[in-house]
């Protein structure tokens, strides 16, 4: 069952880096970005790119090492990391502007995906 929920937690990451790399199409920021400065408009780009490149190789490295990570420490540390990761994200979605209930709730179910395998 732990290494079916490791596994789980790697498709999530990687459809987490798919779902990152549309937001220049579903947040239409070909016209919303130019309305930044070029400083800010390069960070939100860059950082979501960023994103997307962390997020998809620690997705395969989940599903291809699921096991060592199962059973070892430093497997556990990543998914607690993980897991801290997904809960600073679910409690700054209530902080800045344009908050949701639904996200709220789905990233605090990822921290759970992530520190129920860490803890058992």
């Amino acid at each position: 069952m732990k290494t079916k929920l490791i596994k789980l937690d790697g498709i999530l990451l990687i459809l987490l880096a798919i779902f990152h790399l549309s937001f220049w199409e579903l947040f239409n920021w070909q016209e919303e970005l130019p309305k930044l400065s070029d400083t800010n408009s390069g960070i939100m780009q860059i950082s979501t790119i960023g994103f997307a490149s962390i997020l998809f190789p620690l997705g395969i490295i989940l599903i291809r090492y699921c096991i060592e990570i199962a059973n070892t420490k430093l497997g556990k540390a990543l998914l607690l990391a993980l897991s801290f990761f997904f809960l600073i994200r679910t409690i700054v979605e209530y902080i800045f502007p344009g908050s949701s209930i639904e996200l709220g709730v789905f990233l605090f179910l990822c921290t759970l995906l992530f520190l129920v395998p860490a803890l058992h």
